[in-house]
C-alpha cells in the first residue's frame, strides 16, 4: 500500500469515529490533520475536507476553522 492511501484510509477510519468522539478530541483531530492539509495535492485536500465537514457535525464551534480550510482550497 501506497502512504497516501494509508493516509486516506486514516482519515476514512478517523471521519468514522468523530460521531463518537464527540468534541472532545476536536483540537487534537484539527492539529494531527492540519500539517497534512497544507503539504497535501488537491485529492488528499479533498478527503480532508471531507473530514473537517463530519468534525463540524460533531462540534459547530470549529466551523470559521473549516470554512478557511474550504476557501483556501478553493484559491489554490
Amino acid at each position: 500500500m501506497l502512504l497516501v492511501d494509508v493516509c486516506i484510509e486514516v482519515l476514512h477510519v478517523i471521519q468514522n469515529i468523530i460521531p463518537i468522539l464527540g468534541n472532545g478530541s476536536t483540537a487534537k483531530i484539527l492539529s494531527a490533520v492540519s500539517p497534512l492539509y497544507i503539504s497535501a495535492e488537491l485529492d488528499m485536500r479533498l478527503r480532508i475536507c471531507d473530514l473537517l465537514d463530519v468534525l463540524v457535525a460533531s462540534d459547530a464551534s470549529v466551523l470559521s476553522v473549516v470554512i478557511l480550510a474550504f476557501l483556501s482550497q478553493c484559491i489554490s
